[in-house]
């Protein structure tokens, strides 16, 4: 116990005189100057992306792909700078270090190289998940925005006032999006670009098509009231159906998970056939093989949990 609390000081004791050194040796303005290189690098690829998806051209690669996670998780709120490169370089460091303390611990290959690769599978599952909180967040706004401008637009059939009324009412991220689409207005960008602006900040489907009907309700001057009617019933339709998928899903999730449970329990089990099985198993090449197994299995299975959310939609 004494040796493992050894490693893990001389671990912490390293990365406290690699960032001294690090902070002497790279200036302030030098770090900010690199992120904003990759900050700029971010919005020209997403601008790509935009022109890609209007006129169907080449598939995204790995760095467009991340970008679109990244936007979609809304992690920049809190990491200003995030983009595809400082995310990879970010979890390669986090994964380097961490396989260093795990080859410290056990003195094993095997558990080193699963650990190595263990953080990218974790945070790539995180950034999935904050991507569906994300989502769920509009999904289960859309019909109270629905209610609020059908309300307001009784008061008034102007879409500038129904929209900047329904901001007060609302719940991020949309009243983020409501208030820039207000605020572009008011600062004399015309009602098609606030439009688009606000069409192309949503990720989801459903509210890009409502915002699309809205947008040529208000170059017709048509009536809101009538289109918002029709809309309440698409989507009242869609929860309905979404509720029936979710419980499907749900099904599914609780299938894994006891599958995993099993695994652990027998695992267990097994444990009283000899006194030192668990030191069999993180001290022997065949115990360290199967224990990366078991571990493989479990990522796999949070992993499939988190995506399985996608068949929601």
């Amino acid at each position: 116990m004494m040796i493992i609390a050894l490693h893990v000081i001389l671990f912490l004791a390293i990365i406290v005189v690699a960032y001294g050194i690090t902070k002497n040796l790279i200036s302030k303005r030098k770090i900010e100057k690199l992120f904003l290189y990759f900050d700029e690098k971010y919005k020209n690829r997403l601008i790509d992306k935009k022109i890609d998806e209007a006129y169907r051209k080449k598939k995204k690669n790995i760095f467009g792909k991340l970008d679109s996670l990244i936007y979609m998780s809304g992690i920049r709120k809190y990491f200003k700078y995030m983009n595809s490169e400082l995310f990879i370089l970010g979890v390669f460091i986090i994964s380097f270090l961490f396989s260093i303390v795990i080859f410290e611990l056990y003195g094993s290959w095997i558990f080193t190289v699963e650990a190595f690769l263990a953080i990218p599978i974790i945070f790539y599952g995180i950034l999935k998940e904050m991507v569906q909180i994300n989502f769920d967040k509009i999904d289960n706004s859309i019909m109270f925005f629905i209610s609020s401008l059908k309300s307001n637009a009784e008061i008034k059939n102007n879409i500038v006032f129904m929209i900047g009324e329904t901001t007060k009412k609302l719940k991020e991220p949309l009243k983020t999006y409501n208030d820039d689409f207000i605020r572009d207005v008011r600062f004399g960008i015309s009602i098609d670009k606030a439009f688009e602006n606000y069409i192309n900040k949503v990720e989801n489907v459903r509210f890009k098509n409502i915002l699309k009907n809205l947008y040529i309700c208000s170059l017709n001057n048509a009536n809101y009231s009538k289109l918002l009617d029709k809309t309440r019933i698409i989507v009242r339709n869609y929860y309905e159906e979404k509720e029936k998928r979710k419980r499907k899903v749900r099904t599914a999730q609780i299938s894994i998970m006891a599958i995993v449970a099993v695994s652990v329990v027998i695992l267990h089990s097994l444990s009283g056939i000899t006194s030192n099985f668990y030191a069999l198993l993180t001290r022997t090449t065949a115990g360290q093989i199967l224990v990366g197994y078991m571990i493989c299995v479990v990522l796999i299975a949070i992993y499939k949990c988190i995506t399985l959310k996608e068949f929601n939609y």
